[in-house]
């Protein structure tokens, strides 16, 4: 599949509620900093599913993609969950190890189901 380079408007409300939630704020935070009104920082999910915030969201991974190969993000992940001396950083890899070795419930493919019609 080819992708097409898109250029990133910095100045867009979009990138800025991106750039905000990498720096650590809250999503509200970041909607109010970016320029959105109370009204829709209120409901950031709306934000998130705008063609705008989809590019920028899309451009940062495939930049990140082309930095670092998955294959260096498992092992620094292995490195810190083997590690000793940070116990805060070995806890968070491997909570984000779990995260994505195990989904958050147990999913029952074979689950039989009675449906009651009156």
């Amino acid at each position: 599949m080819k992708q097409t380079k898109t250029k990133i408007d910095k100045n867009s409300k979009a990138y800025k509620y991106y750039e905000a939630k990498k720096l650590g704020r809250t999503k509200k935070q970041a909607a109010l900093e970016a320029g959105y009104s109370l009204s829709t920082a209120t409901q950031p999910t709306a934000i998130e599913k705008t063609q705008d915030y989809q590019i920028v969201e899309r451009h940062f991974k495939d930049e990140l993609l082309t930095k670092i190969s998955l294959g260096e993000i498992a092992d620094a992940l292995s490195y810190n969950i083997r590690q000793e001396t940070q116990l805060g950083a070995r806890n968070e890899a491997i909570k984000i190890a779990l995260d994505k070795i195990e989904p958050d419930k147990v999913i029952e493919e074979n689950e039989q189901v009675l449906i009651v019609i009156k």
